[in-house]
């Protein structure tokens, strides 16, 4: 994400927290190589979908996951804390 790179990945309730299909990654059955194989393939066939894909996560990452981000979140717990 960081990167601004397209992602792929197994669909599970825990990436579906953060992330959304086809919007910041690709997600495929992590059980199911065709799946895998399918959203390779989809990926290499449309540049578009790959670039909205990672300009997408890497806004994700900016406004949520950056070091700033995880920082403040961080500091955030500390003073409540003390």
């Amino acid at each position: 994400m960081a990167v601004r790179k397209t992602i792929v990945t197994s669909d599970t309730l825990a990436v579906r927290e953060v992330l959304a299909d086809h919007h910041n990654p690709l997600l495929c059955d992590s059980s199911d190589p065709e799946s895998l194989a399918s959203a390779l393939v989809e990926l290499k066939q449309d540049r578009t979908l790959r670039g909205r894909i990672a300009e997408n996560a890497y806004d994700l990452f900016a406004e949520r996951f950056s070091t700033r981000q995880i920082g403040a979140a961080l500091l955030q717990v500390v003073e409540s804390v003390l």
